[in-house]
């Protein structure tokens, strides 16, 4: 594998890292975790579920977005 090989799987994981990173908070933002009654917060204590949905969708970008570097550097060390 080249250097340069490495830099563009290394650059391509990061920025799906920071992509899983900016849709987790922006659907943690989306909504608050807690109800006002009678004036004041009570917190949810359960996680709701469209942070559910989105968390198993980001968690399996970010295993198939890091797993490049693995992947190229398998295929280019295989035994012929």
């Amino acid at each position: 594998m080249s250097r340069l090989d490495k830099v563009k799987c290394l650059a391509f994981s990061d920025r799906i890292i920071k992509l899983n990173d900016y849709l987790l908070s922006q659907a943690a933002n989306k909504k608050p975790a807690y109800k006002l009654v009678k004036g004041k917060r009570v917190y949810e204590k359960s996680i709701p579920v469209y942070l559910q949905s989105v968390s198993a969708l980001c968690n399996q970008l970010l295993r198939a977005g890091t797993s490049i570097g693995a992947n190229n550097a398998e295929a280019c060390n295989a035994v012929r």
